[in-house]
């Protein structure tokens, strides 16, 4: 929590933090610098810019749900502290909702949502539906909260799978289904 405070104290946007972010990869989402004045701004916090920030995340939600044994899981205020950054930070996820209202709100903007294709990203989805310049669909986009490179034809993909008990979700074995399934479960 220290570290996200410290890190949003200089303006970087810890909403943005997948897994596999660094402090360094985290502060580059938010932060316009070069690599090597982000980096001292970064030392600066006594920060390692290599360090692992999403990794921890993962290992402390783990944690908080109980799926791993080791560590102390944080305490509800801790829980709620993260939540205050903008992360989604719970006991339980429902992917089956969350995808709902993803389409739910493009809906909302005038997608068709009927017209989504395995490999439409929620932005190709988008063009679809709506005759806007790229650049201002982008924002229509990101007004939402969403992603617009987010692979949501592959989202509906892993959930018709599950449905039908033809799809597990499982642990990846290696890194490129591993990048496929970070993929999936960040943009559900």
């Amino acid at each position: 929590i220290e570290k996200l405070e410290a890190l949003q104290g200089i303006g970087v946007d810890v909403s943005k933090i997948v897994f596999d972010d660094t402090i360094f990869s985290l502060c580059a989402k938010s932060i316009e610098e070069n690599k090597y004045t982000l980096i001292e701004k970064i030392k600066e916090l006594n920060l390692d810019p290599e360090g692992n920030i999403g990794n921890s995340l993962t290992a402390l939600r783990r944690q908080y749900k109980g799926t791993v044994e080791s560590g102390t899981p944080p305490t509800e205020e801790q829980a709620e502290k993260i939540r205050s950054f903008g992360i989604r930070f719970e006991k339980e996820r429902n992917i089956t909702n969350e995808f709902i209202e993803k389409l739910e709100a493009l809906q909302g903007i005038g997608v068709d949502v009927s017209k989504i294709v395995t490999a439409d990203t929620i932005f190709s989805l988008c063009a679809k539906s709506i005759e806007e310049n790229k650049y201002t669909l982008i924002e229509k986009i990101k007004e939402l909260n969403l992603e617009p490179e987010g692979n949501i034809g592959n989202s509906l993909n892993m959930l018709r799978g599950q449905y039908k008990g033809t799809v597990k979700r499982r642990k990846t074995t290696n890194r490129r289904t591993g990048r496929k399934n970070k993929e999936f479960w960040n943009n559900v």
